[in-house]
């Protein structure tokens, strides 16, 4: 979810509405600022002062309708950049509530919902976003990622065609196009896509880690490990690149570097302890 694609339009529409309210005497409540309405934009703003920006415009008393709703929408964001997902999903249904005409609450709602694990209702949210603007792009690549949560990857990569065909140079709609091609065992059109995202964005170490499992999958385990590292030095945090290294490791017979990769990757995100085993360990991949 990219919150700069929605807001810039409502940035001026939020000015107009100051501009029109500037004689009206001031009431018992917050003044909102121009500041005040660039930080609920998300303009140079942490999520808490967006957050803090937004309800200062909502509470100020000046907005109605579709600013109002836009307010709201803009302040969920900020709570879900938090991962406050109660204080985001009560925001968007409000804004849902005020404006039930605009695709984007519907979209970062069902984005939400999928996030949690509420496909059904995500997938509701998604078809009514697309249903209201059948060119969103990003509204097709969250449905593709609820179809993929739910297994159904044909529906799947469509709605991430159907993204990519809207706007060409979405680096994550290939990159997750590429998860789903791996998942259906479409190893070179998996790394296809994850050439195209690198293609893009050289930068972007998720898709390098990602190509690294499939080259892995493929037991090319020498391009695997170049292309681990090379997200590894990217992002020198990435815990789950440290772990497709291990398994490349392993696939090359490489046990100590493969038990120190997995070290390193526990150390960094203790969770995945509960949820990767070590292969060597585990009577997994036997390269």
């Amino acid at each position: 979810m990219n919150p700069g694609l929605h807001l810039g339009a409502w940035r001026c529409a939020i000015v107009g509405a100051l501009l029109a309210f500037g004689s009206v005497p001031a009431a018992p409540a917050p003044a909102v600022t121009q500041q005040d309405i660039d930080w609920c934009n998300g303009k140079n703003a942490t999520p808490d002062v967006q957050i803090n920006g937004c309800t200062t415009a909502i509470q100020s008393g000046k907005l109605s309708g579709n600013n109002l709703a836009m307010a709201y929408h803009s302040r969920g964001l900020g709570h879900a950049k938090r991962g406050d997902d109660a204080d985001a999903m009560a925001d968007f249904d409000e804004a849902i509530r005020l404006d039930p005409q605009s695709a984007l609450p519907y979209n970062d709602r069902g984005f939400t919902y999928a996030r949690k694990g509420f496909l059904d209702r995500a997938l509701a949210d998604l078809n009514e976003a697309i249903r209201l603007d059948p060119k969103y792009a990003l509204a097709y690549r969250n449905r593709g990622f609820a179809h993929y949560l739910r297994h159904d990857y044909d529906p799947a990569i469509a709605d991430y065609n159907a993204a990519l065909g809207l706007n060409p140079n979405d680096v994550t709609a290939y990159n997750d196009r590429g998860n789903i091609y791996q998942a259906k065992g479409d190893l070179d059109r998996a790394i296809a896509d994850f050439d195209h995202a690198i293609q893009i964005n050289p930068g972007f170490a998720v898709a390098y880690s990602n190509r690294c499992h499939a080259d892995d999958d493929k037991h090319d385990y020498d391009r695997a490990l170049a292309d681990c590292s090379e997200a590894i030095r990217l992002a020198p945090n990435f815990a789950l690149a440290f772990v497709n290294r291990g398994l490349a490791y392993h696939g090359k017979g490489d046990e100590a570097r493969s038990e120190a990769d997995y070290d390193e990757a526990f150390r960094l995100n203790p969770a995945l302890a509960a949820s990767v085993k070590r292969p060597w360990r585990d009577g997994l991949r036997q390269g």
